[in-house]
């Protein structure tokens, strides 16, 4: 039972962090959107921990 309940509270989790990216896609410029995909592994960020994402996004906005 204790393994079903892990598995509910991760297949929950995941579903929160889909519905999140989802709902901040519309707000995204159209080169960044790709990030809301579901390909795009999550951590304890939202977007993952990768430091090649926050140099690109930090080069972007410099860019602008």
């Amino acid at each position: 039972m204790t393994t079903d309940a892990i598995a509910l509270i991760g297949a929950t989790n995941f579903e929160l962090n889909m519905r999140s990216r989802e709902q901040i896609k519309p707000e995204l410029n159209n080169d960044n959107k790709n990030l809301c995909s579901s390909s795009v592994p999550f951590t304890d960020s939202l977007f993952g921990n990768d430091p090649a994402l926050s140099k690109q996004l930090k080069d972007l906005a410099e860019a602008t």
